[in-house]
Order: structure tokens, then sequence, then C-alpha cells
């Protein structure tokens, strides 16, 4: 792929991965040609094993930046580990949902 259309995100992995109260996680990253895969283990005893396969390539293009842009000024973490989203304009929250459904075939209902 050329540079120039896609980002590359293995560029932009974490080394760790920080989980409640400075708890230090450090991920298995496998990256394939066109996916990248992120699994770590959390919780007592590393009873809780998380995984995520997603697409490796995202295009440089006014929309993807847009979305990331949103992402880097409206989204948090709550206490509980999930992210929110702090704007509650519908317009902007569908916008990044379907952005993420089409690049990652990320699921979510309406």
């Amino acid at each position: 792929m050329e540079e120039k259309e896609v980002l590359d995100l293995k560029e932009f992995l974490p080394d760790v991965i920080y989980s409640g109260k400075e708890k230090r996680i450090i991920p298995v990253v496998d990256i394939f040609e066109k996916n990248i895969k992120i699994s770590y283990n959390s919780g007592w005893r590393n009873l809780l094993n998380y995984s995520s396969l997603f697409s490796r390539y995202i295009p440089k293009n006014e929309h993807s930046f847009e979305v990331l842009g949103l992402l880097q000024a409206e989204m948090g973490k709550t206490q509980n580990g999930t992210l929110s989203f702090s704007n509650h304009e519908y317009g902007i929250i569908n916008s990044v949902m379907e952005w993420f459904k089409k690049e990652f075939n990320f699921p979510f209902e309406q």
C-alpha cells in the first residue's frame, strides 16, 4: 500500500496498556499483512483475556482525520474501563460510529 494513501497503525501501537490504578499490562501484538491483533490478560491471576483483531491500515482522508480529532477531543475513559464520548450531538456520534463500522467492521446498536 502506498504511504500517501493510508496510515499504518503499527506505528501507533502502545507498548503498555494501563488498567485500574496504575496497573501496567504488556500487550501481545501480532502484526499481519492486513490486520493487527492485540491481546492481553487482566484481572486477578490473569483470569480475563481480552483480544481484538482489526485492520492494520486506515485511509488518509479528511473523514479519518476528522474522526481522529473528535476522538482526541471528546473521548474519555470511565471508572469501569469503558470508553465514553462526551459530545451529545447525534450527527457527530453517528458519523464516528459509522467510520468505525466501515474501517474496522465494529458492530454497534442504535
